[in-house]
């Protein structure tokens, strides 16, 4: 059941007024993104490494810059040194992708407002045909995980303090051999994303 605020908010964006003031936004390269009908023309590698490389994770709360672009390349190189299956690390590349658009929600925001999380499925799904990820080979569980062991890993690297209520302990324990990457600068982790890309993806690289 939506909550009133998340049905309120969903309302909005369906309005006449949302419609009349645009529900897209511009990317990095000049393109279009309609939110609320996203096509896989108005999507590039070039922008989702971009702005993912500017966004922060845990809401910019950290010790030092560390950017979803990274995180996400992270969580490829873990399924990779795992084992998994090519589309599952492809997947793994990808799976915050939807947040070159929609910004890095907080998780706890995001349980809140159903509507964006909604949103976010959609565009995922939209990413995962645009770049050929053949999903029947996905394994999302083992996504999941080498997800939840990377937020485990980060927040002991980039927090400034002890987990409140050690909210860490309800993850996964972190690999001994596991070493997270850090870019030193944000255009370096949109190099670092769009490498990843390169070899994974077998995109082209304007």
């Amino acid at each position: 059941m939506r909550s009133k605020f998340s049905t309120r908010l969903m309302d909005i964006i369906m309005s006449d007024n949302s419609k009349s003031t645009g529900s897209f936004i511009q990317t990095w390269t000049g393109k279009k993104f309609d939110f609320m009908n996203p096509e896989s023309d108005s999507i590039v590698i070039e922008d989702i490494a971009h702005a993912l490389s500017l966004t922060c994770r845990f809401g910019g709360h950290t010790l030092r810059f560390y950017s979803v672009a990274d995180h996400s390349v992270n969580v490829a190189r873990l399924l990779a040194w795992e084992g998994h299956s090519i589309p599952t690390i492809q997947a793994g590349l990808l799976h915050d992708s939807a947040e070159s658009f929609l910004g890095d929600v907080v998780t706890p925001l995001k349980k809140m407002l159903p509507a964006i999380s909604d949103m976010e499925k959609n565009i995922s799904s939209v990413m995962l045909q645009r770049f050929c990820v053949d999903t029947s080979d996905v394994d999302f569980d083992a996504i999941k995980l080498s997800d939840q062991i990377m937020l485990v890993a980060e927040a002991e690297t980039i927090l400034d303090n002890p987990p409140i209520n050690n909210w860490t302990e309800r993850y996964p324990k972190v690999p001994k051999y596991l070493r997270l990457h850090i870019s030193q600068t944000p255009k370096e982790a949109e190099y670092y994303f769009l490498a990843a890309a390169k070899l994974l993806l077998d995109v082209e690289i304007s």
